[in-house]
């Protein structure tokens, strides 16, 4: 009898130990299992997060790189103008002497190049070009367009050098809204700081200019109707 009952309680015990492990079992399943959702969660949450951090570094870097382009562009232009300046001044000195002096002892001057296309009633011109102040040092990178009703035909490449001999006059041109006279006056019996501005016109008060073809013929350009204004992207304006 005693044994039957020794039996009995072993297998109870027996049954429970297995049962305990097997619940044991699936609790550390459950458990792997959960952790192994979790783990996933947080490895697509951490590989969201790593995706829109690329997207946005390749963003950056793309617009690094569209005004690093701008920049060089910009570089490019500024370089083609001081290099047409040169070209101009030199023509200009070279078929008059006197100019290269007042070029020197003036408040500024602004160099532009520019082709006009006059058709038989209609014509048009565009520059560009850049104004120096020697007081201060400063330069503006300029622009130049005209449309005017006339009679001709044919295409003109040609300079014009204006000269500044003041502050105001200086101010008044750089700011882009300087209206030129309707007729310039000869300015042969002009002068800036002693330097005769012979071969020169005056355009405004105390302000020149010389106005010669890319060949060095003198030109008797209207400039009525001209406008000069700044190069806001070279003077980084925008």
């Amino acid at each position: 009898m005693m044994s039957n009952i020794k039996t009995k309680v072993m297998a109870t015990v027996i049954a429970s130990a297995v049962t305990f492990g097997v619940g044991i079992g699936v609790a550390q399943s459950v458990y792997a299992a959960d952790n192994g959702v979790k783990q996933t969660q947080v490895e697509q949450k951490l590989s969201k997060e790593e995706k829109q951090k690329a997207k946005e570094e390749q963003k950056k870097a793309k617009e690094a790189q569209k005004k690093a382009k701008e920049a060089a562009k910009i570089a490019k232009e500024k370089a083609e103008i001081d290099a047409l300046s040169e070209k101009i001044l030199t023509r200009l000195y070279t078929n008059k002497p006197t100019a290269e002096e007042v070029v020197k002892k003036c408040y500024g001057y602004a160099t532009l190049g520019a082709t006009g296309n006059q058709l038989i009633f209609t014509g048009d011109s565009h520059g560009r070009g850049v104004a120096f102040n020697n007081e201060t040092g400063d330069k503006v990178y300029m622009k130049m367009e005209e449309y005017k009703v006339g009679f001709g035909l044919g295409v003109k490449e040609f300079d014009l050098v204006f000269i500044f001999g003041t502050p105001e006059s200086w101010q008044d041109f750089i700011s882009g809204k300087f209206k030129f006279a309707a007729e310039a006056e000869a300015a042969a019996t002009d002068s800036v700081n002693g330097a005769s501005l012979e071969g020169a016109t005056m355009v405004g008060s105390d302000m020149w200019v010389y106005q010669t073809t890319t060949k060095g013929a003198t030109l008797g350009v209207s400039l009525k109707g001209m406008n000069i204004y700044r190069n806001k992207k070279l003077n980084g304006e925008e």
